[in-house]
């Protein structure tokens, strides 16, 4: 029986497994990416007096990818917006579109259950996906937190106009001290230099 959940923060770690555990293979079938690596962190606390609403994405993920054979790296960071049922309408959708500006691509997460199921005779559901479709934000929906393989893909995010320095900025102001320290020895192993 899956069993909703009630606060928003009690949904972060399962979709930070879900980032680690899937979320590269589901980017590298996507892409035909053959090297790629991502990272992740929880980006939902007040920074530097930034608070408000729709200032910050609850969770986000830098996927460097680079060539095999041609040489090319890239850097794109994907911000997440993450609802539980009874939080998801229509201005999910807004908020996690108005992330987009940190980064290349713009995430809505919720948990399917209750009226926020794709069956539900409420259409939120519905409501909602066409919207994430119309606004170019990618969805990802799951009724189970334990099972990460059993998440899904909805819709996959159109690429913002966001620069690399934005996101770059971002990085450095929100992501952990730790991941940042495993972000650069991962680049300096690949020959990144400063």
């Amino acid at each position: 029986m899956t069993v909703e959940v009630r606060l928003e923060q009690d949904l972060y770690e399962p979709t930070r497994r879900f980032l680690k555990l899937v979320f590269p293979g589901l980017l590298k079938a996507r892409s035909a990416e053959a090297q790629l690596e991502v990272f992740s962190d929880e980006v939902s606390r007040a920074i530097d007096g930034v608070a408000g609403r729709w200032t910050r994405p609850d969770l986000a993920a830098l996927v460097v990818l680079r060539g095999e054979y041609v040489p090319y790296w890239r850097a794109d960071l994907h911000t997440f917006e993450v609802k539980t049922a009874a939080g998801l309408d229509e201005t999910s959708v807004h908020e996690a579109h108005a992330h987009g500006r940190f980064g290349q691509y713009a995430w809505l997460v919720f948990q399917s259950v209750g009226n926020a199921s794709e069956t539900s005779a409420s259409g939120v559901w519905h409501r909602v996906e066409r919207q994430c479709a119309h606004l170019g934000v990618g969805l990802i929906c799951f009724e189970d937190t334990t099972n990460a393989n059993a998440w899904r893909v909805v819709h996959w995010p159109k690429r913002t106009g966001t620069d690399g320095a934005m996101s770059d900025r971002f990085v450095k102001q929100r992501f952990s001290d730790q991941l940042k320290r495993e972000i650069s020895l991962y680049l300096t192993n690949l020959g990144w230099r400063i």
